[in-house]
């Protein structure tokens, strides 16, 4: 009987929009005053709660039941004053969710008790409304594309808000774009054929940010493109070859040597040549006739040698002239000087910049540039599409790059004296646990799905350390949940339940050393004391460093 009777969409979601009798006594309005004349004030709790009870015996209903009692309670407030909490859950959830949203707000603004009858009322629809899953979720959904919306707004991170719509509504819009699964990148690829129907939708915005960022994409291939085939003339001189080269081109067109000819002769220029040809020499004179064979031969070797720099990365390494040779001739060794020319075909050390690249961009907006480099460079590498993508051999504790035992010269920065750790918790990919959906009514089990967007800082005895987390969705109700909830980390055994080190809040983190400090707390033993040792603590670090690094 209290079971309000939901009004759902053929992708199982809530419909909000209001029915016609919801829009008929909106029209009407509530009563504005009372038989004087006097505006209507809120009842008490206490009085609203005696009138649904009457009703549920009246009706034959068990007015013990709490919700049932809460059913028939009324609303004392906005255009539907005066109708049950029932009746408006079956004629606009969208009022209710807008209700019940910023309700919530206000109570965590205040941080307060207040019983106010209005505020009484509202607690009491919220604990009604909110007792129903597919609600409760539409609120949270709710209060979490607010605060997306928020953060999307500012320069820079429109990818931070939420798509909205559909089977992945929960995910942001960069999200969704940089997601590796099939099911999302086949989502993306649809999108992309789609025309949004109304304009500042939120279709219309998923598939705005779809097209952005594939013109970014574009537009970050072409210019790398332009950069290798733009000409070098102006910034390196030029070889005599370079002008020799339609020269060269019809003389091989006409004319092939022989495997034999072609040894003698590079026999010849080797022995009375240096091994490192020189790039750039005085311009001789074109000849106005066919080119001899030696300086054919001479010519190609100067291409080679002033060309190798500029190989781009991708193309195979070239052989060196000898192995034309074939294989019967003597191989004559070489010295340190013919090597030097192949060095410049070696694929150059990845640069700080593409390690910090490699970090999600939720995660590069809060570590610092040196936290930026190694994490993105010990954590994270390219696939073959060349997506980052996360190291398979994890562990929970990662340390940073430490200082060298003996320095030469200065060092050329302190953050090595200073890094802190990174707690990687992912109980899911490091110990392949199957968690189950902490939604109660749900029998899903939790998958994987990307990592989690905030990095903690949690504070230890005498230092700071980070953590960070996946992000797991349930595969039958679509809610995500972070790896650290207290809701997943009961679900493990006691060996690796005891390996997470920090109590966690909505703001703050501390480690479990920290709080075992507290244990021995005695008259004159307060939290004050604690926080002394932990200054004394953090300060003797931080000088103890600050001398090493000043002493080199």
């Amino acid at each position: 009987m209290e079971t309000p009777k939901f009004r759902f969409t053929p992708s199982q979601e809530l419909v909000l929009k209001a029915t016609p009798q919801a829009v008929k006594v909106a029209a009407d309005g509530p009563p504005a005053s009372g038989a004087q004349g006097h505006p209507v004030r809120a009842k008490k709790w206490e009085e609203v709660e005696a009138e649904a009870r009457a009703r549920v015996v009246s009706e034959g209903g068990d007015p013990g039941a709490e919700m049932v009692v809460l059913s028939r309670c009324t609303v004392q407030f906005g255009k539907y004053r005066g109708q049950t909490f029932k009746w408006m859950m079956e004629n606009d959830v969208g009022y209710m969710v807008h209700v019940v949203t910023v309700h919530q707000k206000e109570r965590a603004r205040e941080r307060s008790v207040s019983q106010h009858p209005l505020m009484a009322n509202k607690d009491a629809l919220t604990r009604y409304s909110c007792a129903y899953p597919a609600f409760d979720e539409m609120v949270r959904f709710n209060r979490a594309h607010e605060e997306a919306k928020v953060l999307s707004s500012q320069p820079g991170q429109e990818g931070k808000a939420l798509v909205g719509i559909g089977k992945y509504k929960w995910d942001t819009l960069q999200d969704l774009y940089e997601a590796t699964g099939a099911d999302r990148i086949k989502y993306v690829r649809s999108m992309r054929t789609q025309t949004p129907r109304y304009p500042g939708s939120a279709m219309a915005a998923l598939i705005s940010y779809i097209q952005r960022r594939d013109q970014e994409g574009v537009a970050a291939v072409a210019r790398p493109a332009a950069a290798s085939t733009s000409p070098t003339s102006t910034t390196r001189p030029k070889s005599a070859a370079t002008h020799l080269g339609p020269a060269i081109s019809a003389f091989l067109s006409r004319r092939t040597l022989a495997p034999g000819e072609l040894q003698a002769k590079m026999k010849k220029l080797i022995a009375s040549q240096p091994a490192v040809q020189g790039v750039s020499f005085p311009r001789p004179a074109l000849p106005s006739t066919d080119l001899s064979d030696a300086e054919l031969v001479k010519a190609a070797a100067d291409i080679d040698t002033s060309v190798a720099p500029q190989v781009p990365r991708s193309l195979p390494r070239p052989l060196p002239l000898t192995s034309q040779v074939p294989l019967h001739a003597p191989v004559h060794a070489q010295s340190e000087e013919e090597d030097l020319p192949r060095q410049s075909f070696l694929p150059p050390r990845p640069s700080s910049k593409s390690a910090e690249l490699l970090l999600p961009e939720s995660w590069r907006s809060s570590l610092t540039k040196e936290q930026q480099r190694w994490i993105g460079h010990t954590l994270f590498t390219r696939n073959s599409f060349g997506r980052s993508t996360l190291a398979t051999d994890l562990v929970t504790w990662w340390t940073p790059p430490q200082p060298r035992p003996i320095y030469n010269q200065p060092p050329a920065s302190p953050d090595p004296f200073f890094a802190c750790q990174l707690f990687l918790w992912m109980p899911v990919r490091i110990w392949a646990y199957k968690l189950a959906c902490p939604q109660s009514g749900c029998r899903g089990t939790l998958c994987k799905a990307g990592l989690y967007k905030t990095i903690r800082r949690v504070l230890d005895i005498d230092r700071w350390y980070l953590m960070a987390t996946e992000y797991l969705e349930c595969g039958r109700c679509k809610k995500k949940v972070a790896g650290w909830s207290r809701d997943l980390v009961s679900q493990l055994d006691a060996r690796h339940r005891c390996q997470f080190p920090a109590i966690l809040t909505y703001k703050l983190s501390c480690d479990l050393r920290v709080v075992r400090m507290l244990r021995s707390r005695t008259l004159g033993n307060s939290a004050s004391q604690t926080y002394s040792k932990l200054c004394e603590s953090h300060s003797e670090s931080w000088m103890r460093s600050c001398i090493r690094y000043l002493g080199e």
